[in-house]
């Protein structure tokens, strides 16, 4: 083995040097990359800008930091109330620009991929410098929530604005349907023809005999209101009819 080093030595450092130096690539890619181009190396997102929108908090962090035409990515965090995070929620974010004069409005989709444990990242590119907006829109178990985002080519930080959105609203049940008595009935008519005379009144601009009508339209809802077996919410409505009349 001494005596092929010493015949092959020379020959193998080269080799060995550039071994060294493709596992340093390897290892340290980005790292190279960062430091031949100038550029500053990606940190991991802190998400120092908070949004809260209907059950979610939002986090956001723009890299790079002034955002540029291409290569932009947003990192989004999804949190819930208590600030466990939102896994695999659906996540759309659009880049817009308003229309301007003659030019019509821009906008595309950014490439949102899941990055486990409540992180998401959108890549994007701009087709063009200025200012633009970020829409964003997260959905979850039936919850969904929106924001916007601010943002200038060349000008460090986010805008924001207040989200929207909550949770899936609860089912409401029909009210059941209910059989008034006879004596309900005929007061419920007695109180729609009452009804139908202040609409006629009305018509004529006159308000003789409003008095007595609204007051027959109460006895009429009343009385409604008292028939046995009706519903809470029927009854409900009865009684604020005949309070306002």
């Amino acid at each position: 083995m001494k005596a092929f080093l010493q015949r092959h030595g020379a020959k193998l450092v080269p080799v060995l040097v550039s071994l060294v130096l493709l596992v340093v690539g390897l290892v340290f890619r980005a790292e190279l990359v960062a430091w031949v181009s100038g550029e500053p190396m990606p940190s991991e997102p802190t998400y120092d800008t908070s949004v809260t929108a209907g059950p979610f908090t939002l986090g956001f962090e723009l890299q790079p930091d002034p955002p540029r035409q291409n290569g932009n990515v947003l990192h989004v965090r999804v949190t819930d109330g208590d600030g466990n995070a939102v896994e695999s929620a659906e996540l759309t974010v659009r880049y817009v620009m308003p229309a301007m004069g003659s030019m019509q409005e821009m906008r595309g989709e950014a490439d949102v991929a899941d990055e486990a444990d409540g992180r998401y990242e959108a890549e994007f590119d701009l087709p063009m410098a200025g200012s633009w907006t970020l829409e964003v829109e997260v959905a979850h178990d039936g919850a969904s929530a929106a924001t916007t985002l601010g943002l200038t080519v060349g000008t460090t930080g986010l805008t924001t604005r207040p989200g929207s959105g909550g949770e899936p609203a609860e089912p409401v049940a029909p009210t059941p349907p209910h059989a008034f008595s006879d004596a309900a009935l005929s007061e419920l008519r007695e109180g729609l023809r009452a009804y139908e005379q202040i609409r006629a009144m009305l018509a004529a601009d006159t308000a003789s005999g409003a008095q007595n009508a609204s007051s027959r339209i109460a006895t009429a809802l009343d009385a409604a209101a008292a028939d046995d077996g009706l519903p809470a919410p029927l009854n409900e409505a009865l009684v604020a009819g005949a309070q306002a009349a």
